[in-house]
């Protein structure tokens, strides 16, 4: 299973993992289980996420080293003898995203090219750089 997969009871303590979460989050199963869920949203998240955990918010989570990183998450609930227990599906977007703005640079580069007719290029400044991803080395003279 790529996603990862939490349980998540009506309290927000997380009830089960797979070892995707294990992955994503870089936890032990034995240190998610019992957990609350917003331990592993960002702290400036966390009041709001416990709001509105029983709806979809595709908030940033926080990796256990601090690092933030992006996070879609699809909810069912589940009934149990203990109750409703949410199932949390979380994809780490880290890498979809890094491809869609690598897309976006090349489509940027395409556009550039296309109207360009056959000129070459000569100058690239900084906004150029950080726009389109390539340092003036790697275009001039293309």
């Amino acid at each position: 299973m790529p996603d990862g997969l939490v349980g998540v009871d009506q309290a927000g303590v997380i009830g089960s993992v797979n070892h995707q979460t294990e992955l994503m989050f870089g936890y032990v199963r034995d240190d998610l289980v019992g957990m609350s869920v917003e331990a592993v949203v960002p702290e400036s998240l966390r009041l709001v996420h416990k709001v509105h955990r029983q709806g979809f918010n595709p908030a940033a989570r926080t990796r256990r080293n601090g690092t933030v990183f992006s996070v879609e998450c699809s909810l069912s609930g589940m009934d149990t003898a203990d109750g409703t227990v949410m199932i949390v599906a979380a994809r780490d977007m880290t890498r979809h995203r890094r491809e869609e703005a690598d897309r976006y640079r090349m489509d940027l580069m395409a556009g550039v090219v296309e109207y360009a007719d056959d000129a070459t290029l000569t100058s690239w400044n900084a906004a150029a750089e950080k726009t389109v991803g390539y340092s003036s080395q790697e275009i001039i003279g293309r």
